[in-house]
């Protein structure tokens, strides 16, 4: 979304080490924030419709609940000196986990739903919207959020993105990381999604926003219904 002086540095050199990473974040983000957090990108419930995903296949199974707090959370200076709590968020890949193959449903949905091909149609779905825009080697999740849970500040170091487009040829490039989020379920009073000091709010099923791959994001949800969600990570090349 912006420029920066990262922009043509191999992904892989920014992700390590985690600490200079993360550095070099919040220093982009100092030069950014007063710029918008986030650009919405249009509705893709008619992707969804045309591939025969409805949203029910979508969320009408659980996640297990995961440790949140990771080696990406936080950003702020003050960090050296804090000690964040241990959150749990509950997420989880559309797509196979053992194989990294984006035909392939995840074995723990089709387990709890027989829904074999939800990750293969919803894959159509994603290019449909996304591929005019340039998006490409797309990577997606579904966020669950329960009422009364929340995510806290952090910034992605996108190491999965570099693990996968790493060969010396055609590496990927901090700039061509591309992340947003889809809703699955309407917005309630209650929720937001921040991206830098930008909080979305009032979003629609379909609702598409993304957000620059260098900026600290959060959620909340104070509503009393859960929100649902699909992260979507890709490459657009520079």
């Amino acid at each position: 979304m912006y420029k920066t002086d990262l922009d043509r540095q191999p992904l892989k050199k920014n992700i390590k080490p985690w600490g200079e990473s993360q550095m070099h974040s919040w220093r982009l983000y100092e030069k950014n924030k007063n710029k918008p957090g986030y650009i919405k990108h249009g509705n893709f419930i008619n992707s969804l419709k045309k591939h025969k995903v409805t949203t029910s296949r979508l969320v009408d199974w659980d996640i297990p609940a995961i440790v949140g707090n990771g080696s990406t959370f936080g950003v702020q200076p003050q960090m050296n000196t804090s000690r964040p709590k241990i959150s749990h968020i509950h997420e989880m890949n559309f797509y196979c986990d053992d194989t990294g193959d984006t035909n392939k449903t995840n074995r723990y949905i089709i387990e709890q739903t027989g829904d074999k091909d939800l990750s293969k149609d919803l894959k159509k779905a994603l290019y449909d919207f996304l591929k005019p825009m340039g998006w490409e080697k797309l990577r997606f999740s579904r966020f669950q959020q329960h009422a009364g849970e929340m995510t806290a500040s952090h910034v992605d170091v996108h190491r999965q993105m570099s693990n996968l487009h790493n060969s010396l040829e055609v590496p990927i490039l901090s700039g061509e990381v591309r992340i947003g989020v889809m809703f699955i379920s309407d917005w309630a009073y209650g929720q937001g999604f921040g991206m830098g000091e930008s909080i979305a709010q009032g979003w629609k099923t379909g609702d598409f926003y993304e957000w620059p791959w260098f900026f600290p994001h959060h959620t909340f949800n104070n509503s009393n219904v859960e929100r649902n969600s699909i992260t979507v990570v890709g490459r657009k090349r520079v």
